[in-house]
């Protein structure tokens, strides 16, 4: 978001992994789905509560999108402190639905008092059976990643043998067994594809926060 920032001064090498923003609900939610959800917040458009973090943050952005490409409004209620009082607002009733990341109310899953009903990920969660996107029949994917870069101009030998060494250690059975204790979803991509996919990706947000900063929500 600086001036200063431009993707292209990077080299992207290896996304190695996701931790997708999601929809998560009470246990005791009438929601047992995404359809269930969109077709609650179609018939009653501004009615359905969702808590997200900071307005013009990534999981707020993630939202607008879901909006548009669903045709459909919430009533979206922000708490900047992050995951712990989107949690009271969901166990008190304030909000109907979060969004977040699964791992962000993995105690609560784990324990049966909160359950995900869509991860926006085109991978499956290796911890909790949660559709994803594709499966929910949404064309969305967003969260945070962990992308290794270098400085734009590196040798590529030098990329190469970067490469090679971070795909070894993801495919490792201690990595992949690791991953699966903590909601963190294993997601490799190289090459032209990491590319493709981290140009769309910032775009989709970059496009989001201009319009937030046209309705005078976001300032520049």
């Amino acid at each position: 978001m600086l001036p200063s920032y431009k993707m292209d001064k990077l080299d992207l090498i290896a996304r190695i992994t996701s931790e997708a923003d999601a929809i998560t609900v009470d246990a005791n939610s009438d929601y047992n789905s995404l359809d269930d959800l969109l077709a609650a917040a179609k018939a009653d458009p501004g009615k359905v509560r969702i808590g997200v973090q900071n307005l013009g943050g990534r999981v707020h952005l993630t939202l607008l999108q879901l909006q548009k490409l669903t045709d459909t409004e919430f009533k979206i209620v922000s708490y900047p402190g992050g995951a712990a009082p989107q949690k009271e607002a969901l166990l008190s009733d304030e909000v109907d639905v979060v969004m977040t990341s699964l791992g962000d109310f993995a105690n609560l899953i784990e324990d049966g008092t909160a359950r995900g009903i869509v991860e926006f990920s085109d991978a499956k969660n290796p911890t909790y059976d949660v559709p994803t996107a594709e499966e929910a029949g949404v064309d969305l994917l967003n969260g945070s990643f962990i992308v290794i870069a270098a400085p734009a101009g590196t040798p590529e030998d030098v990329v190469a043998k970067i490469e090679a060494a971070y795909q070894a250690a993801y495919e490792s059975a201690e990595f992949q067994d690791w991953l699966a204790t903590i909601g963190v979803t294993p997601n490799w991509l190289v090459g032209d594809e990491l590319d493709t996919w981290a140009n769309d990706t910032a775009q989709g947000l970059f496009t989001e926060m201009d319009a937030l900063v046209e309705a005078g929500v976001l300032s520049k």
